[in-house]
């Protein structure tokens, strides 16, 4: 007895070859779609950290009414913030960065001992974003502060758009802290 194929019972090879070029196709599409939303969710996810390490030091100059010092801060672990309770996510926000720590922590002596400081922060998976948390008048040309959260650029730094979505605080010289008097700051003494 002999088998014989009748009708439709397979597919051609021009059926199979159309099947493949369309997912070939939809996969093209779909990658670079999926990748990017990966970069912002992780650029999101460093920005609110960014966000939440301000917020922190802003809380601890509060308290103590300085920042932490060059040489208390611990670029891995970001202590005191970390183990004095500011901080609590220090080891998640320094796991995303290069090296596992902040690239750089400043707190420049102006005005008095550790009233400014600025923080870099660099990402492990792109190393060109770089987060600058900062509360300082030491960087632009113009000696206007610069007090939030700002994304560095080849071009430019810009500021990081708030929590909420919106922009962040606007230039120029901010509130000071509720510890430090209001108006213009003190002489330095020479």
């Amino acid at each position: 007895m002999s088998r014989h194929l009748h009708g439709n019972e397979g597919f051609t090879l021009i059926e199979l070859m159309i099947v493949v070029v369309i997912i070939s196709l939809t996969s093209a599409m779909a990658i670079p779609l999926y990748q990017n939303a990966l970069e912002n969710t992780h650029r999101s996810a460093l920005q609110a950290d960014s966000y939440q390490l301000y917020n922190s030091l802003m809380t601890y100059q509060f308290d103590y009414d300085k920042f932490p010092s060059e040489s208390e801060f611990d670029l891995k672990t970001l202590a005191p913030l970390s183990t004095d309770g500011y901080f609590n996510a220090a080891r998640t926000f320094t796991g995303k960065l290069r090296d596992k720590q902040v690239l750089i922590y400043l707190a420049p002596d102006i005005d008095g001992e550790d009233t400014q400081f600025i923080a870099l922060a660099q990402s492990e998976i792109d190393p060109g974003m770089i987060f600058a948390v900062a509360y300082t008048n030491i960087v632009e040309e113009t000696g206007g502060w610069i007090d939030g959260v700002y994304i560095i650029t080849p071009e430019d730094l810009e500021e990081a758009e708030d929590d909420l979505g919106g922009e962040g605080k606007d230039e120029g010289e901010p509130e000071p802290p509720e510890s430090e008097p209001k108006g213009d700051p003190p002489p330095v003494a020479t």
